[in-house]
């Protein structure tokens, strides 16, 4: 579910640092801000799946991102911070990179990330090969960094290229798949410090990619719980302990939906309330109100949506329109949407309340819709959201946030038969 942007993708603070002049360092001159600027405004507009930025508020040149593990690797849906600085060479000179997600130094999750945080590239001038270039970039940087993050990350060790049999190929991605869920993904939502840039995305990434992380974890409970594991480039010794993992993400699912659950209920009523509170809540009410008056004027094709209760307009009850000339063509599938009082700022949660059978949609009912995830602006209205989870529902995609395990296979492998069960919930829902 991709992108770049920062504290919840956009954040306010992202659009602020990348849409105003930024604060220059002493020691950069002002053109290295610019072209900083510049790069981190290409990251918001051009996207580059699961990569996110965060620029520093007082210095442009102080920059964490934050890299989610692609898909069918080891690493998949884990959560990597990289603190990156810019020197004032740049972008003669390239930034230096140092992982962070590293369980204290620890964990070394690749021959070319170690435990240390050096991320051992050639662009960086951490390694041997074709050094960098004033035409390289931040994007180029994350992306290659993204790149060593493969499915066989044993042979990233030079000279192993063609070494290691099944056997020790396995283990290792398996020592990886462990770490990655116990470190990259438990620890990091854990630890407010390794989250406080993305918690937005960090949160609303770990409920869509739940059931994957509890498909790993049972896969490593049925083959290696409580057998040993061994890094192979490191001295790190370890036990499998499934159990803990296991019980680990479902309390964390638990405690996340419990937070999303009452995100529509303003701080008087959770019991703090401040002055900039106070604004929050009359701002983000009345750009609701705003809202609901336009969708009453000028309805969405897409569905219909109003306030639950006339006297809190931060809980939504909506229905999206089956897409007509397709297998939900006819349906009339219902959903809940939570605002925060500090909306338009931060995204709300939407949660279909119909039974739902989607690749991008997950067994419990949240769509993996990156507008309302981590591609949220402030910008975006209500009408929006309607629009686009009609177009998810006439769009499924088996590539683009595969969600849902068995929609996913289904849509894949026997698309007649998941069309089938598609006409019949939209049946269901007339």
């Amino acid at each position: 579910m991709a992108g770049a942007s920062g504290s919840g993708v956009p954040s306010p603070t992202v659009l602020r640092k990348v849409g105003a002049p930024a604060p220059r360092p002493a020691s950069l001159p002002n053109s290295g801000v610019l072209r900083i600027q510049h790069e981190l405004h290409t990251l918001i507009r051009e996207p580059v799946e699961f990569i996110y930025v965060h620029a520093d508020e007082s210095d442009v040149t102080k920059i964490t991102a934050l890299i989610i593990g692609p898909l069918e690797t080891p690493y998949a849906g884990g959560f990597f911070r990289f603190d990156i600085r810019v020197g004032p060479e740049y972008p003669m000179n390239p930034p230096k990179v140092i992982l962070q997600t590293t369980d204290g130094g620890r964990v070394r999750f690749n021959p070319n990330l170690y435990a240390d945080g050096k991320v051992c590239l050639s662009i960086l001038g951490t390694w041997a090969g074709p050094a960098w270039s004033s035409a390289e970039s931040l994007s180029s940087v994350l992306l290659s960094i993204q790149s060593l993050m493969c499915e066989e990350p044993y042979h990233n060790e030079p000279g192993y290229e063609t070494m290691g049999d099944d056997d020790i190929k396995s283990a290792y991605n398996d020592y990886i798949r462990y770490e990655t869920l116990r470190v990259s993904v438990l620890s990091t939502l854990k630890h407010a410090a390794h989250a406080r840039h993305f918690p937005d995305v960090l949160e609303r990434q770990f409920l869509l990619w739940h059931e994957m992380y509890m498909n790993i974890a049972n896969d490593l409970r049925e083959r290696r719980d409580g057998s040993q594991y061994k890094d192979a480039f490191s001295n790190r010794r370890g036990t499998f302990d499934m159990k803990n993992i296991i019980h680990s993400l479902e309390t964390m699912k638990k405690t996340i939906m419990e937070r999303m659950d009452t995100l529509d209920k303003p701080p008087t009523v959770l019991g703090s309330v401040s002055e900039s509170d106070k604004t929050s809540l009359s701002y983000a009410a009345d750009r609701l109100r705003d809202d609901y008056r336009n969708l009453t004027r000028s309805p969405s094709p897409g569905g219909s949506a109003s306030p639950r209760d006339v006297d809190n307009p931060f809980l939504w009850d909506a229905t999206i329109l089956g897409p007509e000339n397709t297998s939900y063509e006819g349906g009339f599938f219902t959903l809940e949407i939570r605002f925060s009082h500090h909306h338009p700022y931060r995204p709300p949660f939407a949660r279909f309340t119909s039974p739902m059978f989607h690749p991008n949609i997950t067994t419990d009912g949240i769509p993996a819709l990156d507008l309302i995830q981590t591609r949220w602006t402030p910008n975006t209205r209500v009408s929006t959201i309607l629009d686009k989870l009609q177009g998810l529902l006439a769009e499924p995609s088996d590539t683009l946030n595969p969600v849902n395990v068995q929609a996913t296979s289904m849509y894949r492998l026997n698309r007649r038969e998941f069309k089938r069960r598609a006409r019949r919930l939209a049946q269901d829902g007339c």
